[in-house]
């Protein structure tokens, strides 16, 4: 055994149980708060990457391109996270602190990930020979730019019934979708991909999307699944409506295990 784990197992020994109670309800807290922070990094890039793909609509050949880009960055994100925690074990190896530094990693991750989306939506600077795709900044696309701040959020959990626990590696996927029409697939408003990472069912999230996207004559309803090693695992079976028809901003989904 290590020394350092040694020194950790015995300090804790001699603490009075209700001192281990506190320090362990306090690591809880920390890595709860950390893991809330990466949620909102998620949700603000998520925001921000639909907004240029919403701009440059237009541009089919951009539109693969960021696409594939934004594919790469989220297999870099990974392997880089892998890099910087590799143990197979990572609480044993790493302590409990792990869900909080894992997180906070991927949250500095994210908000970098962010502000290199933000060059598509504020527009490139007079001058900038080197802004490849970039459109010359405008007003419409400063305003555009400013309005980014001014999103609405479906928020909630994602929850299950059965006491099965979630792996570090499962990812819940959650959407927004506008399901007005029955005769075509629904359309995606907003979603968030959010690793486990050591967590547990409920599972928060928070869905930002941009409120001019909304038509209340539509229906709208929240879809959630969680996948574990690329595969299926668990989704909604039943209709989660949100936002319109006097339907709420804030939903428990409730998966059931895919048999």
């Amino acid at each position: 055994m290590k020394i350092w784990k040694l020194n950790v197992i015995v300090a804790v020994l001699l603490l009075p149980v209700s001192h281990v109670i506190a320090l362990a309800q306090t690591q809880a807290g920390t890595n709860n708060e950390a893991c809330t922070e990466s949620t909102k990094a998620d949700g603000e890039l998520n925001t921000i990457y639909q907004q240029v793909l919403r701009e440059y609509k237009a541009d089919a050949l951009f539109m693969r391109k960021m696409r594939a880009a934004q594919r790469a960055w989220i297999m870099y994100r990974d392997a880089h996270l892998a890099a910087l925690y590799p143990a197979a074990d990572p609480r044993g190896e790493y302590g409990s602190v792990y869900p909080a530094c894992r997180c906070t990693a991927l949250a500095e991750a994210t908000r970098k990930r962010t502000e290199e989306l933000r060059r598509w939506t504020g527009g490139r600077a007079e001058g900038d020979v080197c802004a490849g795709s970039t459109r010359a900044r405008t007003a419409a696309s400063t305003t555009e730019a400013s309005d980014v701040t001014q999103t609405a959020s479906v928020t909630g959990t994602v929850t299950y019934l059965q006491r099965i626990a979630l792996t570090p590696s499962a990812v819940v996927e959650v959407k927004l979708l506008d399901v007005s029409r029955a005769d075509a697939p629904a359309v995606t408003i907003a979603e968030q991909v959010i690793r486990a990472a050591g967590r547990q069912v409920p599972i928060k999230f928070e869905l930002r999307y941009d409120p001019r996207r909304i038509d209340e004559r539509h229906r709208y309803a929240v879809q959630a699944r969680i996948l574990e090693d690329g595969k299926l695992w668990f989704i909604n079976t039943q209709a989660f409506p949100a936002i319109t028809a006097g339907n709420p901003n804030t939903v428990e989904v409730v998966v059931s295990p895919v048999r």
